[in-house]
């Protein structure tokens, strides 16, 4: 018996299954057969067509740059759980979405777009033709048209918008300034929560917050909340460009009278700052008697540094050529205050060399003493040589340390004066050494009180601790064996949840407790591709949202993130922009796994096609000659159901010793059962089509050289065979308890595959027909095949062609004799044939000699087991005597002397 079991790894080909790419590795592949990556860009030589539900990760910060048309279906996937400063998209023609698209990058588009609805776009668009909006679109981002704006209804946008024109439909919600010549805001249930500025005509149905700035408004609704101007005669509070709410002054409130005083000029263009106005205005800042001018450069920004050489303390103001709405407003040393500051003569200045550093690492501050020189008004050294100084800390975000700073060993608590020795030289300079077991932002502050009754006192600014790195474990842990990673335990199914939890260290490996406290509080992210991922293709990870660890544990956990794929990962958590700082950190975690598929669906059957085992026909109890082989195709599945790509290599569990030794085989046309030997050691064969193959799907072919009808002892009319495969639960099973079901919910199942046809099934059996000779005279020995005809009786095989018979048929070991010889007594002629029509071949017969000189008989009897012909017994016992079994045929051979003609009485020869 000989079984074959093929296991296969299929291509998957069609073209309307969505597909994961991960750039820039994916570049090239299938539906991004044009790109190509170099140098940070991946660039598409021609259009890029993507299918409903296609999915793009990003890896690493690129380009993606199209020469011609971008086009894709609906719910399109682009870097969802990236950062959008990440990946920047152009697109050199046209833009064409689908929709329920998810967008998370900056988008430029030399052509038009014409977007579907429900898009959700988070980061800056430049378009250089048209935009057509259509509904429910969600925009996180700054807009800018050189053509023309269609908006649909029911959108958000949060951003700036600047167009030529613009018509603008129902319900939609737009934060931010409208920019263009002629604007048209159609919908009556439409609010810009910002201004409007126009060369051209505003027409208004909907609700304006802020001002409108144009030389033609129609106010339809009635619905405009700030002043109306206009643009051209700069009439009003609107000037020219955004107008400006108020105006915010920044500086750290204690300067010296012999070095100007660094400040921060904001003109805002609403409450809150958030927007700045782009206005070109002159202004002064003036302190008492002493002032500084300078003018905006339109971003609504600027920077002076106010002298003031008399000490004492000094109310700021700003005086502009734009007249802000309402009162200044100053932020001192990082917090609001009154608009005040205080110029000494002597104090310390702090500064610090870097403004972000990693939490556990050394650092240092730069303290100056510095003291006006009273000839020269310039500074001068205050402190030199070897001095003990007080040192405070202040944590300003979050509000309190939970670990206080150090300075070379000696705790820094907030708020209390610490004696710290420090070394001036010549300047005045001295180096502060500092080191911070936690996160967030500080700042510390200096005093010296001299022998002369003079203070000195200074103080920095902030300076950022982020985390070195996040400590990144899961729950549960995750027993991976390193040596022998595809060997693992399992750790879960892919596409069940578990906990990720994250933490974030210092330098020196101890935990942040203050991370997750800060204002905002700040967060990691877990990054969709794993860091590495065993066997490829990586699949995605999925999370839900952080659940805060609680104060003073550093950290957050997910208890519902999922991986869709099998093998062993390691997990990457980031946060890019600690603080705004710019920076961020990272951590990875050791080996996750071993991820095993949820369950196998079953993708596909074909049933197998039967061949003749002889002629035209195969005997009941003959072994069945299979055409084609049973076939099915299993699909390794994620607890939801999504296709697995990567069950593949060593991480593969239908391994070679899958026997499928419990399989069964029915028959639908009778009652007849089937039966096979035991399953041998099958050949498995995997083969990956193409490296970029996203059908996890793998066949199984099973075909067996030892299935046969069991023969019943009462002979049956013909049949066609009609035989069902089953496959038992057990079988379907791969080595981790993964197995065949249904759905995802439930237990494991058996397969049947029907109706395997292609014969006809015959009750057959083996005559021996009795002979009779002279002890000195050869004789042919004849035999035939006969079957169970429809009517009820046996008749001669006439369609029995091809079973072999020969001289083995009347030799020891194959055939027996018992009575009066034995088959030394016997010469047989050399003879090797098959049946003709059922029968001996009369021109190949079977002949015995007889050798002996007495008369006798004996039984012949054929062992059809020895001749692999146990097809061919029957019970040719009476039915009377028990037990009814099969059994060989036998015959009866009868030698004796020639006894002449009966109706011969005398016969004699008569001479001439």
């Amino acid at each position: 018996m000989k079984n074959i079991l093929a296991l296969v790894m299929l291509l998957l080909s069609f073209a309307s299954h969505a597909r994961t790419y991960s750039l820039p590795a994916d570049a090239g592949s299938f539906r991004l057969s044009s790109c190509s990556f170099s140098s940070g860009v991946v660039y598409c030589s021609s259009n890029v067509i993507l299918q409903n539900n296609d999915v793009i990760n990003i890896t690493q910060p690129l380009t993606w740059e199209m020469a011609q048309d971008f086009t894709f279906g609906n719910n399109l996937r682009v870097n969802e759980f990236g950062n959008t400063s990440d990946l920047d998209i152009i697109v050199q023609a046209n833009m064409n979405p689908g929709n329920g698209a998810l967008i998370n990058a900056n988008l430029t588009v030399n052509g038009s777009i014409n977007a579907a609805n429900n898009a959700s776009l988070t980061g800056d668009i430049q378009i250089s033709g048209n935009l057509n909006l259509g509904n429910g679109a969600t925009i996180e981002g700054n807009i800018t048209v050189d053509g023309s704006l269609n908006m649909g209804n029911n959108n958000t946008i949060s951003g700036d918008i600047s167009a030529t024109s613009m018509n603008i439909g129902q319900g939609n919600d737009i934060y931010g300034n409208l920019e263009g010549t002629n604007i048209n805001i159609n919908g009556n249930n439409t609010t810009i929560y910002g201004n409007v500025n126009a060369t051209g005509t505003v027409n208004n149905n909907g609700t304006i917050t802020g001002y409108v700035n144009a030389p033609n408004v129609n106010d339809n609704s009635g619905g405009i909340e700030g002043e109306t101007c206009d643009f051209n005669g700069n009439v009003g509070p609107c000037g020219s460009g955004a107008g400006v709410d108020h105006y915010a002054l920044s500086y750290d409130g204690s300067a010296l009278t012999c070095l100007a005083e660094p400040i921060t000029v904001r003109a805002c263009a609403n409450s809150d700052c958030s927007t700045l106005a782009a206005t070109t205005a002159n202004f002064s800042v003036i302190a008492g008697s002493f002032s500084v001018s300078s003018n905006f450069d339109g971003s609504g920004l600027a920077q002076v540094n106010l002298p003031v050489a008399t000490a004492g303390t000094y109310a700021l103001a700003i005086n502009s050529s734009a007249t802000a709405n309402f009162a200044d407003q100053c932020v001192v040393a990082g917090s609001p205050a009154v608009c005040n500051i205080t110029f000494v003569d002597s104090g310390f200045l702090v500064a610090w060399p870097q403004s972000v550093v990693d939490a556990g690492d050394e650092f240092s501050a730069q303290i100056q003493a510095v003291r006006t020189d009273t000839n020269t008004g310039a500074c001068a050294a205050a402190l030199t040589g070897s001095q003990t100084v007080n040192v405070t800390s202040d944590c300003t975000n979050p509000g309190s340390c939970a670990v206080a700073p150090s300075s070379a060993g000696t705790p820094l608590p907030e708020g209390t004066a610490t004696p710290v020795t420090l070394s001036f030289d010549n300047a005045g300079m001295a180096t502060l050494p500092l080191v911070h077991n936690d996160v967030g932002k500080l700042r510390v502050g200096v005093s010296f009180n001299a022998a002369t009754g003079a203070s000195l006192n200074g103080q920095s600014n902030d300076i950022t601790v982020k985390p070195a790195a996040f400590a990144v474990t899961t729950t549960p842990a995750a027993a991976v064996n390193v040596g022998d990673l595809p060997g693992s335990p399992t750790f879960v199914a892919a596409g069940d949840i578990f906990t990720v939890q994250v933490v974030a260290m210092t330098s020196n490996e101890k935990m942040a407790p203050s991370y997750g406290q800060e204002s905002p509080p700040q967060q990691p992210q877990i990054i969709a591709t794993p860091s590495v991922a065993k066997p490829a293709p990586s699949g995605v990870l999925a999370s839900t949202g952080w659940t805060y660890l609680g104060a003073g544990n550093g950290g957050y956990e997910d208890t519902q993130v999922s991986y869709n794929a099998v093998g062993v990962i390691k997990i990457r958590v980031q946060q890019n922009n600690y603080l705004g700082s710019g920076q961020g950190s990272e951590g990875t975690s050791g080996w996750v796994g071993r991820f095993i598929p949820a369950y196998f669906a079953n993708t596909s059957t074909t049933t197998a096609t039967l061949d003749n085992a002889q002629d035209d026909f195969t005997y009941i109890g003959q072994p069945l000659v299979f055409a084609e082989p049973f076939h099915l195709q299993l699909t390794p599945k994620t607890r939801q159901g999504q296709d697995i790509q990567n069950y593949l290599g060593d991480y593969f569990g239908f391994t070679a010793s899958q026997k499928f030794v419990n399989r069964e085989y029915s028959d639908s046309a009778s009652t007849l059962t089937l039966s096979t030997a035991a399953a041998q050691q099958p050949t498995t064969t995997q083969d990956v089509v193409d490296a970029l193959d996203t059908d996890a799907a793998f066949d199984i072919e099973i075909e067996d050289n030892d299935v046969r009808y069991n023969k019943p002892l009462t002979p049956i009319e013909p049949f066609d065979a009609a035989i069902t495969l089953t496959l038992t639960a057990a079988d379907l099973t791969d080595k981790d308890g993964v197995c065949f079901q249904q759905t995802a919910v439930g237990s494991c199942e058996e397969l049947a595959i029907d109706n395997a046809t292609g014969t006809e099934l015959l009750y057959g059996r083996l005559r021996l027909e009795p002979a009779y000779a002279s002890i000195n005279q050869s004789i042919m020995l004849e035999f035939s095949a006969e079957y169970f005809t429809a009517s009820g009786y046996f008749v001669q095989n006439l369609r029995d062609q091809s079973t072999a018979y020969s001289d083995a048929w009347f030799s020891a070991g194959a055939a027996s004799v018992t009575g009066d010889y034995d088959f030394s007594d016997f010469n047989v002629t050399a003879v090797a044939a098959e049946l003709v029509d059922g029968t001996t071949d009369t021109a190949q017969p079977l002949i015995v000699t007889p050798s002996v000189s007495s008369a006798g008989e004996i039984t012949w009897s054929v062992n059809l087991d020895a001749l692999g012909l146990p097809w061919l017994k029957y019970d040719w016992s009476p039915e009377a005597i028990p037990p009814k079994v099969f059994e060989n045929p036998s015959s009866v051979i009868e030698l004796g002397p020639y006894r002449g003609n009966d109706d011969i009485i005398l016969q004699s020869e008569i001479a001439w």
